[in-house]
């Protein structure tokens, strides 16, 4: 795609919205697309990969020791991002024994035209205990409804604040999706836990990170969120514009009260549409009990 067509559909985009949460990313498409023009066009990205990643969970019963999660967010598809290239981050999920898939959310950009050829590679994929996932501010900007439905048909159940218990050696997990906080000004995230059972080892779904500064989410074993591109660009925090958590920890494993959060650098990218010195990834996450140093 040429850079001038770039500036001029991000440029015309501008006019009439309602979210000043996507009036600032179409800001900042606009001035990316000034930035790539200036460099002739060229793009720079890391290969997608995937990457193991191993959580220690206190107390993680015997039964959850190895389960395992295939993780994909911000799949971005767009004129930049190719339906082979999200085809490619559902054959990384698919090809890593995982118990469960889930999708962070932020399906397309700009058009929910795109979101059919995003999970197109997810309908043949099928782990064992299912595909689940929440929506993004990009789903919410681009036609929800439509994107909910795209997703129930690639195979994922769309968590909308609520958990789902899912049973692997007679043991439950439950899985908490919370639907993304920024498009919301007072949500409730007290009450998708209530029906949970204390005690009861919970892994949230969030695509933004922010949710961790919660006070019931950071009771949770593992929140896993995206959005935040890792940055995108290293040392350049632009993308987690909207999130406080984001900017201070872009990508990668931390502790937080009782929780520990992964942010993953996602699948895709945004304006300006290249990476640089945060390759794309499928983070696939396994839990076992704290004090092992390998996975069951």
């Amino acid at each position: 795609m040429k850079p001038s067509s770039a500036y001029d559909d991000a440029q015309s985009s501008l006019a009439g919205l309602e979210s000043p949460g996507r009036r600032r990313f179409l800001r900042r498409a606009v001035a990316g697309a000034v930035f790539v023009a200036g460099l002739g066009g060229a793009g720079v990205s890391g290969r997608l990969r995937s990457r193991e990643i191993i959580v220690p969970v206190p107390a993680l019963p015997p039964e959850l020791s190895g389960f395992r999660i295939g993780v994909v967010s911000d799949l971005h598809r767009s004129t930049w991002v190719s339906e082979e290239h999200c085809r490619y981050a559902a054959a990384l999920a698919a090809g890593a024994a995982c118990d469960v898939i889930v999708n962070l959310g932020d399906n397309v950009t700009g058009s929910a035209g795109y979101v059919r050829s995003a999970l197109a590679g997810f309908r043949e994929v099928d782990p064992p205990l299912g595909q689940f996932a929440v929506l993004g501010n990009h789903d919410h900007w681009n036609k929800p409804a439509r994107i909910t439905r795209a997703l129930e048909q690639a195979g994922f159940r769309v968590l909308t604040d609520e958990p789902v218990g899912l049973s692997r050696n007679g043991r439950e997990l439950y899985m908490v999706g919370l639907d993304d906080i920024s498009v919301r000004s007072q949500p409730d995230l007290d009450a998708p836990f209530r029906s949970v059972p204390g005690g009861a080892c919970v892994v949230v779904l969030s695509h933004n990170p922010d949710a961790i500064y919660h006070p019931r989410v950071r009771r949770s074993a593992l929140v896993l969120a995206g959005h935040t591109h890792g940055s995108q660009v290293l040392g350049a925090n632009a993308f987690a514009a909207n999130c406080r958590y984001g900017r201070a920890h872009p990508h990668g494993l931390y502790r937080e009260g009782d929780a520990q959060i992964y942010v993953t650098s996602g699948v895709g990218l945004v304006l300006p549409p290249f990476r640089l010195g945060v390759p794309p990834e499928v983070a696939v996450i396994t839990l076992q009990p704290a004090g092992l140093s390998e996975p069951a």
